[in-house]
């Protein structure tokens, strides 16, 4: 058993064809089919089941879902490893997989990527934008090399570096009667009744912590998948919601951003990723392209 072996059964149970999964390999049809024949035989179980006579379709076992799976961990340690000894050469170069949450990503990518391909123009950056809970999990058995993350995140196998403080923004129609105002206090919202991430997003549970320190409740006609069907919905006048200032940078018309004017809501965003995985050197470098662009409130 070896890398290469594991790779043909992982790129065989996501294609379920042989022929596709042998042109994916680069190898014939017969070579595939010799070497999974091999891979069971010294396993000493199936792997897969194969269709009947006409039926190209091939999927896996129980037993071989399980060995897929952690075939999928070794092949992600072994990149891992390719990974580091690269780093080890020169750390601003390579592949770097770099993600963020939801209800960050579409408003933090687009202000640094230029900069840092343009400072680090042979890091070669990929991008992954999922829940922050996906988010950890990933950095943690290897699929992307870093995040950005609210913190705590709570990860005692991760490294976080502070970076920037995102506050949020009360969110409202522009005819809403505190729209004329030129901020809002804890009072204010605590009257209102707030739309909301649906289950999973930290934003949702950040906002939940606000209204159990402020008071304010959630509105519970409504629950959004995204921030920016929040956004929407305060735009048609159907209801108020915080809204991180980053994102506000993005005005829409219709809706009004207002600060809070004492001991504003603010989150923490940082840069996360699996101890011993990046280089210092690296770290610091995206620090300091993230600083001298200004986002957030520097820490």
């Amino acid at each position: 058993m070896n890398i290469r072996d594991l790779k043909y059964i992982v790129v065989l149970a996501e294609t379920g064809n042989m022929s596709k999964a042998a042109d994916i390999c680069a190898v014939t049809q017969p070579t595939l089919s010799v070497q999974l024949k091999k891979l069971e035989d010294y396993l000493n179980v199936p792997l897969f089941h194969r269709g009947e006579k006409g039926d190209k379709r091939i999927t896996p076992t129980k037993v071989g879902k399980e060995i897929i799976l952690a075939a999928k961990k070794i092949l992600s340690e072994a990149e891992y490893i390719r990974t580091l000894a690269s780093r080890a050469k020169d750390p601003f170069t390579g592949k770097f997989r770099l993600g963020a949450f939801h209800t960050l990503a579409p408003y933090f990518f687009p202000k640094i990527i230029p900069s840092l391909q343009s400072a680090l123009p042979d890091l070669k950056v990929y991008l992954y934008e999922d829940k922050s809970a996906q988010l950890a999990e990933n950095l943690l058995n290897g699929t992307i090399d870093a995040a950005f993350l609210a913190l705590p995140t709570g990860e005692s196998e991760l490294t976080e570096i502070p970076v920037f403080e995102d506050s949020f923004l009360l969110a409202v129609p522009s005819d809403h009667p505190l729209a004329q105002k030129q901020y809002v206090t804890h009072e204010d919202a605590s009257e209102l009744s707030l739309l909301l991430l649906e289950e999973g997003h930290c934003l949702r549970d950040q906002a939940l912590q606000y209204c159990s320190k402020n008071g304010g409740e959630e509105n519970r006609e409504y629950r959004a998948g995204g921030f920016e069907t929040l956004r929407e919905m305060v735009r048609l006048k159907n209801g108020v919601t915080l809204a991180p200032a980053i994102a506000a940078d993005d005005p829409r018309p219709g809706i009004v951003y207002l600060p809070f004017k004492n001991d504003p809501p603010k989150r923490l965003i940082g840069l996360c990723h699996r101890k011993a995985n990046l280089p210092k050197i690296l770290t610091d470098k995206i620090l300091e392209i993230i600083h001298t662009i200004g986002i957030g409130d520097r820490v």
